[in-house]
């Protein structure tokens, strides 16, 4: 196989990953409070990584820019805490479709806060993001429904992430900079999550640990595809992940994905693809 084909199942993969790991996370919910399914799934999420730190020595562990660490965390908690809260207002397709625009976000605080130089195709792409966006989530005259709008702001705050991610990989490893995003994010959670306590059963353990796993893979997965070849040739089967989360959505849960959504998660991927094709691209490191 080529590196291409190989990227292109890597990326195909962590779409099936972001799906289960959303569909797992919308199953907790009915159980354990937003905090606690957020320390749980990073706390196994470390577990995945922690091979990789000991590999390197830990002595890998020393960091120079704990600040950008902290406020990057941050940033990364409050986007899961309205994601995990939008998920619990709308369906997975709608969730999964309006998050697809976080990497226009993130072309577009690149512009601004690192001065990023954008032709007038970026712009007219973020326009038609938005407005698939504001398709998917179906407003009424009077009001954009709030499960929309907190899975908008769990984009806002996770392209904040990844543009602070950025400016650390200029130092440091893929796999420290995970490390750490996950010890901080499970910090921030633990102190809300042991206000209203639940202890898990040996099934729900399971489940957290799933969860927890399949997080990591989403992560550890689009690394992989990055490293094999151009993000603008993998990207497009990201979105695959839509095709997975309804099939389990309906399912599990008997959420349909609805002619808006889809017509709305078009629009997204289309513009997100217009933007990858006039942004140069770079292969990333594997973490």
């Amino acid at each position: 196989m080529t590196d291409k084909e190989i990227g292109i199942i890597w990326m195909i993969s962590s779409g099936l990953w972001a799906a289960i790991n959303v569909s797992l996370t919308r199953f907790l919910t009915d159980d354990f409070s937003i905090f606690q399914i957020i320390l749980f799934g990073c706390s196994f999420a470390s577990l995945c990584i922690i091979p990789q730190i000991l590999k390197n020595g830990l002595l890998s562990l020393g960091i120079k820019k704990i600040k950008l660490y902290f406020v990057r965390s941050v940033f990364e908690f409050l986007g899961s805490v309205m994601a995990v809260y939008s998920i619990t207002l709308i369906t997975l397709p709608e969730f999964t479709s309006i998050s697809f625009v976080t990497p226009l976000l993130t072309v577009f605080g690149a512009s601004v806060f690192f001065k990023e130089k954008n032709s007038w195709h970026i712009w007219l792409a973020l326009i038609a993001g938005i407005t698939g966006v504001v398709i998917v989530a179906k407003p009424t005259m009077e009001v954009l429904h709030h499960g929309s709008l907190f899975a908008l702001l769990a984009a806002f705050f996770w392209a904040a992430s990844m543009l602070i991610a950025k400016k650390l990989t200029d130092g440091d490893k893929p796999s420290i900079i995970t490390f750490y995003l996950l010890l901080i994010v499970g910090l921030l959670s633990a102190m809300p999550a042991a206000i209203n306590w639940i202890t898990p059963d040996l099934k729900q353990l399971v489940l957290f640990a799933l969860m927890g796993t399949t997080g990591y893979m989403v992560h550890y997965s689009t690394a992989k595809a990055f490293s094999k070849t151009d993000v603008s040739i993998v990207m497009p089967f990201r979105f695959l992940s839509l095709v997975f989360v309804s099939i389990i959505a309906y399912f599990a849960f008997g959420q349909i994905l609805d002619i808006p959504t889809i017509i709305g998660s078009v629009i997204i991927l289309v513009s997100v693809m217009h933007v990858l094709r006039y942004k140069p691209t770079n292969k990333n490191k594997a973490i």
